[in-house]
């Protein structure tokens, strides 16, 4: 036994030599701290799970060819291997060096803990896909009892010999420091202190505080995880595998799934379910209109370092959208004529009914003066034109001569004032009857919101706020949830995808079971009203307008366009009143935050953009970036002022901590150390420092100086083109 002191508490590590003794120990201390479920009332699929939630981690080494005896090319991967296997059971740490030791770690605990298939254990493991690769071929799984979101992210994996492993990043959305520093009591996961460019191996002498950092690694995550389910009422063999699993749970119970005898509200809620109903053609339509929030930039601005600018955003933009406004389809659908032309859409969106529809747009230009481009060409198809003529980041602009869109009805307007086309046809299309979600639905988001509310800037309440912000947002997520997608499966080939089931039958199935709890619909419609308002917000500011993302805008000239969106804020008000609900509450210090108002964020100084995603702003004299795949805080300190923030600018791995990851299977050759003792190696995820170069599209460069009848200038005469020093 090894024992290491952190901050004076004392961590006894219990190597090969003591784990058998200590695991037979614990399992006769621990034999009568089990729980009984049973998934079936009448007492049948009965699995006894141990009280306990074990902790499971391991530290591996990256080598690239040439190092140790790898000897291959440039051309071929790095590979990885571990060194290090720890667990947490009961609070006791075990250490081990090898494969060979490990899994027999893991048989012991089995044998012992008398595991089977219905008797389990739970382990956590941070990064289960991780873990699981490494170990894919000899964990003997149940495919059945195991769920993937994809082919290198298993949430939950079962073993035929009792163990339940599972996923806590994907379980909380936290990552392991911020997770056992809001939930931890003792332990709380250390500072990263581990050089991992030092090479390795399992025969290597490890210093102390590599001990310490890997069991602080176990023994804060059992005890985080204890936290975090407790305040939430859950238990560790709760079916809650991702973090939106628990507010999924409670909507269910709200709305009454699996409940024989509903009351009244409940039953209005189903009635107008099944009124929802859709068949395949209508869910390929709505998968080809469905997007998610605007984000984009004004290419007039593109690159510029830009003063004197305000930020105001949308307080709670989608549950907003999902309580006040009388947008949302409720009624059964029927189809619009083939061939109508876009006054048919115009007249039923005005008679109360929501469309949907796929039109074809003939000689589509972008107007003059457009800051936004609404079409993405991502959601549009090419039905008569050679290539993308003119494009602003993904965005249309023209140069074809016919297009197919697919959109809502609300969507129409934006087009009509943003394009210019020669004519519009409906190809194919639906309407349903236009209202309210269900009160239901409503006072539920509007609850989580009071919470919410109630807990902002409460002191000892930061982790509970940042819980009950999530769950506001969850509603909307779970309505955006595609119920037709790759399904996955784990077998002893690792995670593989599932034969499709036909779509069609499929479709039909899901809606007829308990899945189906709310409309997909419903999720596309919340996120274009975001779209539609957001775009009222840009147009209030015309040209000053510089990046928005989702719900908030970014513009110049704070004081000439600070009464404008104040008095679209009132407006705004106005409308959101009108659905009958309580939208203000107040916080601990008796301020008023209402539903769906306009916020000013604090004043930014300077600002520079490049594109979606990819922009650095100075408040308060201190600089922070939003780069998608750059952290912030090491992004901010990298950038350091917007004079280096341009084109070309590296942010390097090692200093980001941004890393490349390799999958690879287990090599056809024998690694060795350099005292040549053979190093086990199996399927393996190797892991490197990954850069990340600023840089725009060859298709923005272009936009952001062309010539001719798309000829952009600033408001100052000068040419939106990119300095060769900004390059």
């Amino acid at each position: 036994m090894r024992t290491v002191y952190w901050h004076e508490k004392q961590i006894d590590i219990y190597e090969y030599a003591d784990a058998e003794r200590l695991i037979m120990q614990l399992s006769d201390l621990y034999a009568g701290d089990i729980t009984v479920v049973c998934s079936k009332g009448n007492g049948r699929n009965r699995i006894e799970y141990y009280n306990y939630p074990c902790s499971f981690d391991i530290e591996t080494t990256t080598i690239k060819p040439g190092e140790l005896d790898y000897a291959g090319t440039d051309d071929d991967p790095p590979i990885a291997f571990p060194y290090l296997f720890q667990w947490n059971i009961y609070g006791h740490v075990i250490m081990v060096r090898e494969y060979k030791h490990a899994m027999q770690i893991f048989s012991w605990i089995s044998r012992y803990f008398r595991l089977a298939g219905n008797r389990r254990l739970v382990c956590f493991d941070h990064n289960l896909g991780y873990e699981h690769f490494f170990f894919q071929g000899l964990w003997d799984v149940e495919p059945e009892r195991c769920f993937a979101l994809d082919d290198h992210h298993p949430v939950t994996v079962v073993t035929r010999d009792g163990w339940m492993f599972r996923d806590s990043y994907k379980m909380t959305n936290m990552s392991l420091e911020s997770l056992t520093k809001d939930w931890g009591k003792v332990w709380k996961k250390d500072k990263e202190i581990m050089d991992y460019s030092l090479l390795r191996t399992p025969y290597s002498v490890l210093d102390e505080q590599t001990y310490i950092y890997s069991a602080l690694d176990v023994l804060s995550l059992s005890e985080a995880i204890s936290g975090f389910l407790e305040a939430r009422n859950e238990s560790i063999w709760t079916n809650c595998p991702t973090s939106t699993s628990f507010i999924r749970k409670q909507l269910k119970q709200r709305i009454g799934v699996g409940v024989k005898k509903r009351s009244e509200e409940q039953k209005r809620y189903w009635k107008m379910l099944d009124k929802q109903h859709i068949d395949l053609k209508q869910y390929q339509l709505l998968q080809r209109l469905a997007r998610g929030g605007n984000t984009h930039a004004n290419r007039f601005y593109t690159g510029k370092i830009l003063k004197d600018i305000l930020h105001v955003d949308i307080v709670s933009s989608y549950p907003a959208q999902m309580v006040c406004y009388p947008e949302y389809p409720v009624g059964h659908w029927s189809a619009i004529t083939p061939g109508s032309f876009m006054d048919t859409v115009e007249l039923f969106e005005e008679n109360g009914y929501c469309c949907i529809f796929d039109v074809v747009l003939m000689d589509p230009e972008l107007k003059k003066g457009v800051t936004v481009p609404y079409i993405s060409i991502s959601k549009m198809v090419i039905i008569e034109g050679s290539g993308m003529s003119y494009t602003d980041n993904g965005r249309y602009i023209g140069g074809l001569k016919a297009i197919q869109l697919s959109l809502f009805g609300a969507e129409w307007d934006i087009i009509k004032r943003q394009y210019d086309f020669s004519d519009a046809i409906i190809i194919r299309g639906w309407y349903s009857r236009k209202g309210y979600l269900p009160d239901i639905i409503r006072n539920f988001i509007l609850e989580l919101y009071a919470k919410k509310t109630e807990l902002k800037n409460v002191p000892g309440q930061e982790v509970e706020y940042a819980l009950a912000k999530t769950y506001v947002n969850g509603v909307f997520g779970m309505a955006y949830t595609a119920p037709l997608r790759d399904q996955y499966e784990l077998s002893e080939a690792g995670i593989v995808l599932k034969d499709p089931e036909d779509p069609e039958e499929f479709l039909e199935k899901y809606q007829k079971s308990i899945s189906y709890f709310m409309p997909y619909v419903h999720g596309a419609a919340t996120a274009m009203l975001g779209r539609v308002f957001l775009q009222r917000m840009i147009d209030a500011v015309g040209d000053d307008f510089i990046y928005c993302d989702t719900d908030s805008i970014f513009c110049l000239h704070p004081e000439a366009n600070r009464p404008k969106i104040k008095a679209l804020a009132e407006e705004l008000k106005a409308y959101h009143r009108k659905c009958g609900l309580q939208l203000v509450y107040k916080d601990i210090k008796g301020r008023e935050h209402e539903l769906g108002d306009i916020s000013e964020e604090p004043y930014v100084q300077e600002m520079r953009v490049w594109g979606a995603k990819k922009y650095a702003t100075v408040e308060d004299g201190k600089l922070t970036c939003t780069i998608a795949g750059v952290p912030k805080k090491a992004g901010s300190k990298i950038i350091g002022n917007l004079s280096n923030f341009k084109i070309g600018l590296n942010f390097k791995g090692k200093d980001t901590g941004k890393n490349c990851l390799w999958y690879n299977p287990p090599p056809k050759f024998k690694l060795h150390d350099e005292q040549g003792r053979e190093i086990e190696v199996h399927y393996n995820v190797a892991m490197l420092p990954c850069d990340y170069l600023l840089s725009i599209s060859r298709d923005y460069q272009e936009c952001l100086s062309i010539e001719g009848n798309f000829h952009w200038k600033f408001k100052d005469g000068d040419k939106n083109t990119i300095n060769e020093e900004d390059l």
